[in-house]
């Protein structure tokens, strides 16, 4: 009976979600029917007929049709998994992805746990430009425990989103402020050991074609970086070169056809001497980390 119930909700949300040519149907008309009976997806088979009431049938549906309309499955959940953490999301800030995954994982690879000296006159050790939902802040500061980060967007609307996924753990060590990327930010030259940028890097005359949940949803504000795509990071690179230590890490993530263009870049500015393109999981470039001589 609650087999076959579920079964029943199952097929008619997959049949609905590929309607919409989603990547993985079955798989997102579960996480609807779990995030509903709060339980993990995993455990589904395992539902019984009580749980399965007409009340959460007909909220099922609801969230079917948010989905079936390109609403992000994200924001119908609330949530999405990053690295270690669960991070609350809806309309306002930009949903972290993978290939940013990608980033902290080189970045913390790179670094490699290198030794801090000197007085750098700072109260963070890591900055985070555009945090947004503070992913990339909150999955570092988690992974270096005596380091403190500071986290900026000039979205106030994502600094919300921000507070919200700011873990316990982390409230004495992890900052926020709104401001206009680097340029907002007075600490002494010379003064941090890592700068983290997830910045817009879609060209503004594509953001037309993204697909609906993005174009339609996600803040375009997160998504245009200009004519092609890297007025923002062409913005922060100088500042990160003096707010960094000799030996400090600038980390940026681009599209897969920009890290060549960036890396001629910090190269001709001179203050990054030693650099490495990353792939990400499919082998496409995906980011450039760089040294600060």
């Amino acid at each position: 009976m609650a087999r076959s119930l579920l079964t029943e909700l199952l097929r008619e949300g997959a049949a609905h979600l590929a309607e919409i040519r989603s990547d993985a149907p079955q798989l997102e008309a579960e996480h609807l029917l779990a995030h509903l009976l709060r339980i993990p997806r995993a455990r589904l088979a395992l539902a019984d007929d009580a749980e399965l009431t007409p009340s959460l049938v007909a909220a099922y549906r609801e969230l079917l049709a948010r989905r079936s309309a390109r609403e992000p499955l994200q924001y119908v959940l609330g949530h999405t998994p990053f690295a270690d953490l669960d991070l609350q999301v809806g309309p306002g800030v930009l949903i972290p992805r993978p290939e940013t995954e990608v980033l902290v994982g080189e970045l913390l690879r790179e670094w490699r746990g290198g030794e801090r000296s000197g007085r750098r006159g700072s109260p963070f050790d890591l900055i985070d430009v555009g945090t947004g939902s503070g992913a990339i802040l909150y999955a570092l500061l988690s992974a270096l425990p005596e380091w403190r980060g500071l986290g900026v967007d000039r979205s106030r609307a994502a600094l919300e989103w921000a507070r919200r996924n700011r873990p316990t753990a982390l409230r004495e060590r992890a900052s926020l402020v709104a401001g206009d990327l680097l340029e907002s930010i007075r600490l002494p030259r010379g003064s941090v050991w890592i700068v983290a940028a997830n910045l817009p890097y879609i060209p503004r005359g594509e953001l037309s074609n993204l697909e609906p949940e993005v174009r339609d949803h996600e803040p375009w504000l997160a998504l245009d970086g200009g004519p092609d795509g890297l007025d923002l990071v062409r913005r922060v690179h100088p500042v990160a070169a003096e707010l960094l230590a000799p030996g400090g890490l600038l980390a940026l993530e681009l599209a897969t056809d920009q890290p060549e263009r960036v890396a001629r870049e910090l190269h001709a500015g001179g203050f990054f001497p030693s650099l490495r393109i990353y792939s990400d999981w499919t082998s496409r470039p995906r980011g450039v980390i760089a040294r600060r001589g």
